[in-house]
């Protein structure tokens, strides 16, 4: 794996709520890089059940619990288009370099992206594994060739989904005080 000491981890999730496998992903990335930016967005591939702000709240608690100083909410960087976002984490962090995470279900889906070329030739993208979800090395390849660069992460992330929680309501699988805010 390559050296991260130079680069911020950019972490936008749509965190339907923020699971106890967000909270893992971001103490993973904490562990890696000296400094982890995250946000609520919408994936215009998923049904939210609850709106930004409310999902935004939600996931600042949980940067709040995980309670590290180099670890930021920063939804003002939120945006539909990944170019836009990293652009506004430019203006932010303006002599860094970044690395964008995103879980491997969201690889094949990258050519959609709004300028995707544009957003492979400025960052790197981080793929944080996901079960059910192997990692298309195929697809790296051909993105590898248009000037895409990848670093791939191997964390155990618990493979509970946003998703599952509305259908089952399994508050076991929430990071505490998110379950408690849901439930009041």
């Amino acid at each position: 794996m390559k050296n991260h000491q130079r680069s911020i981890a950019l972490f936008g999730t749509s965190a339907d709520p923020p699971t106890k496998g967000h909270e893992q992903i971001l103490l993973c990335l904490l562990n890696i890089f000296p400094k982890v930016v995250t946000w609520a967005s919408n994936n215009p591939f998923k049904l939210h059940h609850y709106p930004k702000d409310v999902r935004s709240e939600l996931l600042n608690l949980l940067v709040e619990d995980i309670n590290n100083a180099s670890l930021f909410c920063k939804q003002e960087i939120s945006d539909a288009k990944a170019l836009n976002t990293i652009n506004k984490a430019k203006k932010l962090f303006p002599h860094e370099n970044f690395t964008f995470i995103i879980g491997s279900d969201l690889l094949n889906q990258i050519t959609s992206w709004h300028e995707y070329q544009k957003v492979l030739a400025e960052i790197t993208i981080g793929i944080v594994p996901r079960k059910d979800y192997p990692i298309d090395k195929e697809k790296i390849i051909h993105l590898t060739k248009i000037g895409g660069k990848f670093t791939e992460f191997n964390f155990n992330i618990p493979s509970y989904a946003s998703s599952n929680f509305h259908l089952h309501k399994d508050l076991e699988q929430l990071p505490i005080s998110i379950a408690k805010k849901i439930i009041l």
